[in-house]
């Protein structure tokens, strides 16, 4: 019996231009998962959340809290 292949998910970092300028390999088991993941990363850019060529989702950069 064959399993279907873990996702693939990758948190790219989008910079103030709207270039990707990096990018984060996320091992996870589901969508909310990667986007859970992804969030940590938001205090400093905008990260986009992708699963092989499927868009999960755009997370808009968070602004420090003082």
């Amino acid at each position: 019996m064959s399993s279907s292949p873990a996702p693939s998910y990758r948190a790219y970092f989008v910079g103030t231009h709207g270039h990707m300028i990096g990018r984060e390999d996320l091992i996870c088991g589901s969508d909310a998962e990667a986007i859970a993941l992804a969030t940590k990363f938001t205090d400093k850019h905008a990260v986009e959340v992708w699963d092989g060529d499927r868009l999960v989702t755009k997370l808009a950069r968070q602004k420090p809290s003082k």
